[in-house]
């Protein structure tokens, strides 16, 4: 009787350890790059500088996760981004400037609560559908998050699939004062369907700032994989009321990469549409060429002025693998940016350096730049 008591005891601890393994994960991705770009200053001056090479964001996190039993599992994620040319945080200088969450996987679906990114978000569509994954080549080719936001701060997510079928729910509280007003207050749901080579997304978001100002954005985005060849495109549309603030919801994908203040009002009202197509093509195990051509016309304004402007923007990006986890990589992009949009590239906003007058519009339409360098992941 003894021998079965404690065999009976030592199976339920067992059962109780199993119940509780937990399973943490480091990860990141950092890279470094010499690029060189035309128009960096208001007289059309070229610049060189070292910064991350095209496909590395700059980041590290700590991933978690314990089993807890019946089917539930509790996870938390911290990740932080930084600049590797200079060794300080990004991301407004924040310890877990990216993400940082705590969360509950069930057989309803997963919960996450904190400081949230992209997943749930009108971005994610875009950064799915991107062959670069929205990391972008020093932030200029990922413009488009400045009409969506991509982290929100005191926010809500639910995600759940069904066979092909993927749907999520999204909402950021906001820090109004005012708890009857839905001022601060962001809401996003994404539908998708994955089956075999095809994935479809799309996204709706509601925005509002802290003065109630609204920005309204849908986006559609599909990737189709063909033997060593996979075929990006998609679509966003949205309508933005003068003066709203995104920073104070959620910061633009590219805002700091592209020198425009996350906080700053929008200085016109404006339509937005936005499309894209790329291509992904495996040139052999180790060698693939990424190409994009973005365009978007905004009607009415846009973030920097009341009249119409055009963005167009392309981009090759070469990446050849050394191994599983260190890469070269090599690309080129050319941005044009007209109406309201132009004069941006070089612009006292952009560069730095101090003008008289509209400080927006005094420098080019164009910029084209290149960079060579490398990526680790780990």
């Amino acid at each position: 009787m003894k021998r079965h008591a404690v065999l009976a005891i030592a199976v339920s601890l067992f059962a109780d350890c199993a119940l509780a393994q937990s399973h943490v994960t480091v990860y990141g991705s950092l890279g470094a790059a010499l690029r060189v770009k035309t128009h960096a200053s208001p007289g059309g001056a070229s610049a060189w500088a070292i910064g991350p090479s095209p496909n590395a964001a700059g980041i590290w996190g700590v991933w978690g996760t314990e089993e807890i039993g019946g089917g539930f599992k509790g996870h938390f994620n911290l990740e932080s981004g930084f600049d590797l040319d200079t060794g300080s945080l990004s991301y407004s200088g924040l310890n877990w400037g990216r993400e940082a969450l705590v969360g509950l996987t069930t057989p309803f679906g997963r919960f996450d609560a904190g400081r949230l990114q992209v997943q749930g978000l009108a971005v994610q569509p875009l950064v799915m559908a991107d062959p670069m994954g929205g990391n972008g080549s020093f932030a200029e080719t990922i413009w488009p998050g400045l009409y969506t936001g991509s982290r929100y701060s005191n926010a809500l997510r639910w995600r759940a699939n069904v066979g092909p079928i993927s749907g999520s729910l999204f909402t950021a509280l906001g820090e109004s004062s005012v708890p009857s007003t839905g001022a601060g207050r962001t809401l996003a749901a994404t539908l998708g369907y994955k089956e075999g080579p095809l994935y479809m997304l799309a996204a709706i978001q509601s925005n509002h700032d802290m003065n109630d100002r609204s920005n309204e954005v849908s986006t559609l985005a599909a990737t189709y994989i063909t033997g060593a060849t996979t075929w990006h495109a998609a679509a966003l549309r949205g309508h933005r009321e003068q003066g709203f603030v995104m920073g104070g919801v959620g910061e633009p994908l590219a805002a700091s990469g592209l020198g425009l203040g996350p906080r700053v009002p929008s200085i016109g009202a404006f339509e937005v549409r936005f499309v894209f197509a790329g291509i992904t093509q495996r040139l052999t195990a180790v060698t693939t060429v990424k190409l994009a051509w973005y365009y978007a016309r905004s009607d009415g304004g846009t973030l920097i002025s009341t009249d119409s402007g055009k963005q167009q923007t392309c981009y090759a990006v070469l990446e050849h693998a050394f191994s599983k986890r260190t890469f070269f990589e090599a690309s080129f992009d050319r941005n044009r940016w007209t109406g309201g949009w132009g004069g941006f590239w070089g612009s006292s906003v952009e560069s730095g350096a101090a003008a008289a007058g509209n400080p927006f519009r005094n420098g080019f339409d164009t910029r084209a730049s290149l960079s060579a360098g490398l990526r680790h992941e780990f």
